[in-house]
């Protein structure tokens, strides 16, 4: 079994990335496959995610894992935008096979 890593960061960007990312507490916990209890100990400063956890915050709330890091939130922060285009396609409409 491998080793428990947690990631030393701070529970107000852990809010903050899931807040403005548009997710309830409620919401955040179910798609990412923990209970409610869990991720509110991770926002209240009473334990921590892994680093396994921590991606997969990132992931779902499509912020690089380096936001969660910093040391205040951040003010206008834009979400990163796939600008990755199929050769020969026109328009904005991101092609299937580019959908992971």
């Amino acid at each position: 079994m491998g080793k428990r890593i947690e990631a030393i960061v701070k529970p107000d960007l852990l809010i903050w990335a899931r807040e403005s990312a548009g997710f309830t507490k409620e919401g955040a916990a179910d798609k990412l496959g923990v209970k409610l209890q869990k991720l509110e100990d991770w926002e209240y400063g009473i334990s921590r995610p892994t680093i396994k956890q921590l991606r997969k915050l990132g992931k779902q709330y499509k912020r690089p894992i380096a936001v969660f890091y910093l040391d205040e939130k951040p003010i206008n922060f834009q979400p990163l935008h796939d600008f990755r285009r199929i050769s020969g396609t026109i328009g904005f409409r991101q092609p299937v096979q580019l959908n992971f």
